[in-house]
């Protein structure tokens, strides 16, 4: 399937709301990192939540959005590292895929939060992995404004690399944290 941001944008779009495909990516990949992945039901609720849409479960625009959660937690745990951020291409402007990126960022906290408050005994982070929180919620107040002309490309794409390879690492110490040699719980 692989949707890309404008695909997600077209789903939401034929649900009536503005929300940022960005956003709605962010906030389910922050949960997904942290070993909660929610069930279609669930999944549509926070859509619902978040966009203010009415949306079924067995429709066109709800099974799109089940099959694309079931493809963002495969793609999480790929082992070939494929996991992308969902942002605008390069034919956007700067300031868009800045505002983009921030607003990913910004769900992404919320979804990590989300995850947190689940885990059995309190979430317990390295270091490493509490520098990129605070990195990523750095991000996610860019100012787009500020985001000139498209010299900025390489910089732009360094912290898109940056993020992406952090969520990736995440990612995978999340389900090393939950192999069966694991004693911590996720509910």
């Amino acid at each position: 399937m692989t949707e890309s941001f404008d695909d997600i944008a077209d789903i939401l779009l034929g649900l009536g709301t503005v929300v940022s495909p960005a956003a709605l990516h962010g906030q389910l990949v922050g949960q997904v990192c942290l070993g909660m992945v929610p069930g279609g039901a669930v999944w549509l609720a926070q859509v619902a939540d978040l966009s203010g849409a009415k949306i079924e479960v067995s429709s066109r625009y709800g099974d799109q959005l089940i099959e694309w959660l079931h493809e963002v937690t495969a793609l999480l745990a790929d082992e070939d590292f494929v996991f992308e951020l969902l942002l605008p291409t390069d034919d956007e402007s700067m300031a868009e895929r800045m505002e983009e990126l921030a607003s990913w960022c910004s769900a992404f906290s919320e979804g990590i939060a989300i995850a947190a408050a689940n885990i059995a005994g309190g979430a317990d982070f390295s270091e490493d992995t509490q520098d990129l929180f605070s990195d990523i919620v750095a991000i996610s107040q860019l100012d787009p404004d500020s985001a000139g002309d498209d010299s900025q490309e390489v910089d732009f794409d360094e912290l898109v690399e940056y993020v992406r390879v952090g969520v990736i690492q995440l990612s995978l110490e999340t389900i090393a944290a939950n192999s069966p040699d694991s004693e911590e719980t996720y509910h």
